[in-house]
């Protein structure tokens, strides 16, 4: 079978001409060796059950094998522009989830070299900003939860050498950077959220897990984006395209995410949107645009092994600053990272999972807190129901349904009967709404082009209803929307108004359809 679907790549990659319009920039002081691209290197984690594409460079053109396992696959050699070498490429056997194997690739002017400690198993690319760049060494209890470490050495950590680039890259110009197993001493330096994540899915999976690490603090969507992605948006100009360094327009794709496309991978988690609160409404597209983007280039990076819809996880922004009457962009990057429908899976985002974190800000406000745990733990908990489709998981809290708003029979205040749903997972945990707090809902009075928000108080929550009463809008203004949670810090830690089974709901915005 594994030559059979050999030869299947082989018609593939003609038919659709694989070979990409890159920049081949090379590595410096590694032109013309016979060797394997700069991040295959020992123990690494391949995408179990799958055929892993691996490759490399080698001088002559000279025929490359590769030896895995008992089997002999001939690479595919692919001439490089201006040069005397060739890029070889080779499909492995799918292989179930475990190790350690060896691979050796063979040249037969230049000789053998080999990878040791080969893992297979669940592969996760931890993308964007300075939250997720943020280490486990800052975290709580950092110096417990680095001693923990120790006791994963089937977690394998790649950390991205941050590098900008004008044009997409094929591979890392870093060769410097490798695979390492996770200990105190490579996990300490390494993503909090990403370590977290893999950590708990490692638990739950009890397989390899490899975690590839590819941030950079402060820089916005637009730098991650693919020149080709940002062409469906319209232009941003609070991010021009003369900005220069990583917030330049689709740098850190070309340099930090373009070399990736060839890795077969189970999917991607973010957190990123804090470099874009100047402009929300941008997000909306640029966001969801980007995801496609990422999965259309990995499905044709990789010859159509990956999903086209391949599970992709993202963190709702946490908090900013410890003024909670203050909104000055957050919650709309909130609701644009779900593409203004408060939440995900949706039908503008399929296969997409998040975690909410407007909960989990640090007292003093900081832009970057350190609660990591629950983050990574809510990511994992949404990935293992979405990406692993595990049906007994709970991982969305309560999502708004619908609302109603009455006169209350008085002249004094109006009364909301808010009602939710995914309270509970099919009935198998509790489905109860539990409210900590009376506080975080507004009511948006309208006159003519002129929002005022007025705030009300929860009075009472029953099965999946919440009753909340607001103040009559000034004269003049009609009642027209609903809001929840709508501030940069809308609650104490894990102390907003609504939840359920421990997981807080999304914020959220609806309009009113009737006002008796």
């Amino acid at each position: 079978m594994s030559v059979i679907r050999s030869l299947v790549l082989v018609i593939l990659l003609a038919l659709t001409n694989y070979v990409q319009e890159v920049q081949l920039k090379r590595v410096k002081g590694m032109t013309n060796l016979f060797r394997y691209a700069s991040h295959f290197t020992d123990h690494m984690v391949l995408q179990h059950s799958t055929s892993p594409v691996i490759w490399g460079y080698v001088p002559d053109c000279d025929q490359v094998n590769i030896q895995f396992k008992d089997v002999t696959i001939s690479g595919l050699l692919y001439p490089l522009p201006n040069t005397s070498e060739c890029m070889w490429k080779v499909w492995l056997p799918s292989t179930e989830a475990g190790g350690p194997y060896t691979i050796t690739a063979d040249s037969q002017q230049y000789g053998v070299i080999v990878l040791t400690d080969i893992m297979f198993g669940n592969v996760w690319i931890c993308g964007g900003q300075s939250n997720m760049a943020f280490t486990l060494n800052g975290v709580y209890n950092a110096t417990d939860e680095i001693k923990k470490a120790a006791h994963y050495p089937d977690i394998r950590l790649f950390t991205v050498t941050r590098n900008i680039s004008d044009k997409p890259l094929q591979e890392f110009v870093d060769y410097s950077q490798h695979w390492v197993i996770a200990s105190p001493d490579t996990a300490k330096e390494f993503s909090a959220v990403c370590w977290f994540f893999g950590r708990d899915l490692h638990d739950k999976l009890k397989m390899p897990i490899g975690l590839i690490s590819s941030n950079w603090g402060g820089t916005p969507i637009e730098a991650w984006s693919s020149a080709a992605a940002l062409k469906y948006c319209p232009s941003d100009k609070s991010n021009p395209s003369k900005v220069s360094g990583p917030n330049s327009r689709s740098v850190l794709w070309n340099a930090m995410i373009n070399p990736l496309i060839n890795l077969t991978i189970n999917g991607v988690i973010w957190y990123q949107g804090e470099a874009n609160r100047g402009n929300p409404l941008q997000y909306n597209c640029t966001f969801p645009v980007m995801i496609n983007d990422w999965r259309r280039a990995w499905v044709n990076g990789t010859a159509g092994i990956m999903n086209p819809d391949f599970p992709f996880g993202f963190v709702q922004l946490s908090t900013y600053g410890d003024d909670n009457t203050t909104s000055t962009g957050f919650p709309g990057i909130r609701w644009s990272q779900t593409a203004s429908y408060g939440y995900v899976p949706n039908p503008a985002m399929p296969n997409v999972f998040m975690a909410v974190a407007m909960d989990l800000g640090d007292p003093q406000g900081n832009i970057h807190p350190r609660d990591k745990q629950d983050v990574g733990l809510r990511l994992s908990l949404a990935a293992q129901a979405i990406a692993y489709g595990d049906k007994d998981v709970y991982y969305t809290g309560p999502i708004i349904n619908k609302l109603s708003l009455s006169n209350n029979g008085n002249d004094e205040s109006m009364q909301s009967i808010i009602n939710f749903k995914n309270t509970s997972n099919n009935g198998l945990n509790n489905g109860v709404i539990e409210l900590r707090s009376l506080y975080g809902f507004e009511v948006g009075c309208v006159q003519g082009s002129e929002t005022h928000y007025l705030e009300g108080i929860a009075k009472d929550s029953k099965e999946n209803n919440v009753l909340v009463s607001f103040p009559h809008c000034p004269k003049g203004y009609k009642p027209d929307s609903i809001r929840y949670a709508w501030r940069d810090n809308p609650c104490q830690f894990k102390n907003c108004s609504v939840y359920s089974n421990n997981l807080p709901s999304p914020p959220f915005e609806m309009k009113i359809t009737s006002f008796e």
